[in-house]
C-alpha cells in the first residue's frame, strides 16, 4: 500500500510560497507551519461567493432548469451573498452584489462562460510526486474535455493575467500537468497542448470588467511537465524542511519584490520587522471573533 504523502500543498500555497513577484517561503510557513491567525475581511468572500453563484448557472441545462426537477434554477436564492467557513459567515459587502449580478449576466451574454460538453465544476484533484511525500491538492474551478478554466476575481484590471504571462501562471501549470497526467493515467490520446483561459471579473464600480484571457504561448505537455520536475519540485524539498524550522528568523527571505506589499500587505510584517513577536501577534488574536486562521 502506498504511503500517504506527508504534505498535502495547495497551487495556492505553492504561490504564496514562490511566486516570483510575490512569493514568501517566511510567509507560507507563518500560515502552514505556525497555523498563524490573520483577518478574514468580508470582501474576501467575493470569489467563493462567485464561484457557488457560476457553479448554478453551470449545472442548469441550456434553458437554466435543474436536469433532475426540471425546475428553473435560482441563481441568487436566499443567502446566495453569504459563505461560511470555520463556523463563522462572511457577508459579501452590499455595494459588491449588485456588480456581481451585473458581470454574471454580462459573462453569459458575452460567451465568456460556456457550458461545454461534459464540464466539470470545482472538480478536485490530487497528485503525488514520485520521489517527494508531498501531494499537490486543489480544486479546478472549470474542466471539460480540451482544458481547464480559472475564475478571478479583483477590484482592478491591472491585476488581470496578460496574454503574454499567462502561459507561467502556476496554478494553470499545476491544473494543466494533473489534466496531462490524467490522460496518460487512464491511456487515452494525450493532445499536444491544452486550452486554458482565466474568466477575469472586475469590480471597479467605474470600470466593471469580464473578459476571458488566453495565453499567447500555449501550455504542452512539455511545459508543464518541466514546471513539474522544476520550480514545484524545488518547492516542495524546500517545505518539507521548513517543516523542521522552529523559529522564523530562520526562514527563507521573500522571493518576490512585492510580497510585503502585495494584496493589501503581509499581514506578518510587524514581525518580520521586529515590532512585536509572534507570540504578541496571536494573543491580539485570541478573543477576536472577527479572525480565523487562514490556510
Amino acid at each position: 500500500m502506498t504511503a500517504v504523502p506527508l504534505l498535502h500543498v495547495s497551487p495556492t500555497q505553492f504561490d504564496t510560497f514562490a511566486n516570483p513577484e510575490h512569493g514568501c517561503p517566511r510567509k507560507w510557513w507563518f500560515q502552514r507551519v505556525m497555523r498563524m491567525p490573520k483577518v478574514m475581511r468580508d470582501s474576501a468572500a467575493r470569489g467563493t461567493v462567485l464561484h457557488a453563484v457560476l457553479e448554478r448557472w453551470f449545472k442548469a441545462s441550456a434553458d437554466g432548469t435543474d436536469p433532475a426537477t426540471g425546475a428553473p434554477v435560482d441563481l441568487y436564492p436566499a443567502g446566495w451573498q453569504r459563505h461560511e467557513e470555520a463556523g463563522k459567515t462572511y457577508e459579501m459587502p452590499i455595494g459588491e452584489q449588485g456588480l456581481l449580478m451585473q458581470l454574471v449576466q454580462s459573462a453569459i451574454e458575452q460567451g465568456i462562460i460556456l457550458r461545454y460538453p461534459d464540464v466539470r465544476v470545482e472538480e478536485s484533484f490530487q497528485r503525488d510526486f514520485d520521489d517527494l511525500p508531498v501531494r499537490i491538492v486543489g480544486k479546478r474551478d472549470i474542466t471539460y474535455a480540451a482544458g481547464v478554466e480559472d475564475v478571478k476575481t479583483s477590484k482592478s484590471r491591472r491585476y488581470a493575467k496578460s496574454p503574454k504571462k499567462l502561459h507561467e501562471d502556476s496554478q494553470l501549470l499545476i491544473y494543466s500537468y494533473d489534466w496531462f497526467q490524467s490522460l496518460l493515467d487512464k491511456g487515452a490520446p494525450v493532445p499536444e497542448r491544452i486550452e486554458v483561459a482565466h474568466n477575469f471579473f472586475c469590480f471597479d464600480p467605474a470600470d466593471l470588467l469580464v473578459k476571458k484571457i488566453r495565453p499567447l504561448t500555449p501550455i504542452t505537455y512539455a511545459s508543464a511537465r518541466q514546471f513539474w520536475d522544476g520550480p514545484l519540485h524545488r518547492a516542495a524539498e524546500q517545505m518539507l524542511q521548513l517543516l523542521e524550522v522552529k523559529d522564523w528568523a530562520q526562514t527563507p527571505d521573500p522571493v518576490g519584490a512585492r510580497a510585503c506589499q502585495a494584496f493589501g500587505g503581509c499581514p506578518f510584517t510587524s514581525i518580520c520587522t521586529m515590532r512585536e513577536s509572534p507570540e504578541r501577534y496571536r494573543s491580539r488574536f485570541d478573543n477576536a471573533a472577527a479572525f480565523k486562521v487562514d490556510y
